[in-house]
């Protein structure tokens, strides 16, 4: 599926977000944090490499997990236009999963109820614990056109993004395709060990 251009553009409106604010805050931040023992600046994949796009009628949500394990993945700049949006948001907390999601319409407005989101995996379900908004109109209610509205999630529980195909779901729909990124993630880890070493 095509993403929509206005989706892919956001990372950079997220950096410069979190430039104005100031220096990550500290808070929750653990520099301990598990981080799949790669080394920063040696990923190449985009951030639409490592995310999922859920269609729910008039509604796309595109959801990035912000994850170390993923996030030394991406590409050098991508890595860090992504940890800064995730250090604003309290950083690496034990026993939980945090998620980047945008929602998105192409209709005139399309209704969006922004905790209908979940996390599935087998036996379980993830609960949301905390909502960061990022844009002004996050928490309306009301998706405009071609307007994207992002925040950060906090869920309770912790997801294996390396191991694990979680299902996403947004009120009757559901999504798998986070086990069609696991195979690109596994090569991708490879390519970093090799580079890391200056193979």
């Amino acid at each position: 599926m095509r993403v929509p251009a206005a989706l892919l553009a956001l990372p950079l409106v997220l950096l410069s977000a979190a430039c104005v604010a100031g220096p990550p805050a500290p808070a929750g931040a653990d520099p301990s944090a598990p981080s799949d023992s790669l080394p920063s600046g040696f990923g190449s994949l985009r951030q639409e490499a490592v995310s999922v796009t859920l269609v729910a009628g008039d509604v796309q949500l595109r959801i990035t997990p912000l994850d170390p394990s993923v996030l030394k993945l991406t590409a050098p700049d991508t890595e860090s236009r992504l940890t800064a949006v995730f250090e604003r948001a309290g950083g690496f907390r034990a026993g939980t999963t945090a998620l980047l999601v945008s929602a998105y319409t192409e209709q005139p407005a399309a209704p969006f109820e922004p905790r209908d989101l979940r996390i599935d995996l087998p036996g379980r379900r993830l609960i949301i614990d905390e909502v960061h908004p990022i844009t002004p109109e996050w928490g309306t209610g009301q998706l405009r056109q071609r307007t994207p509205m992002t925040a950060v999630y906090r869920f309770e529980g912790e997801v294996r993004w390396l191991e694990e195909g979680p299902r996403f779901g947004y009120g009757p729909t559901s999504n798998d395709g986070w086990t069609g990124v696991l195979p690109a993630l596994d090569l991708e880890r490879a390519r970093v060990r090799a580079r890391s070493r200056g193979d």
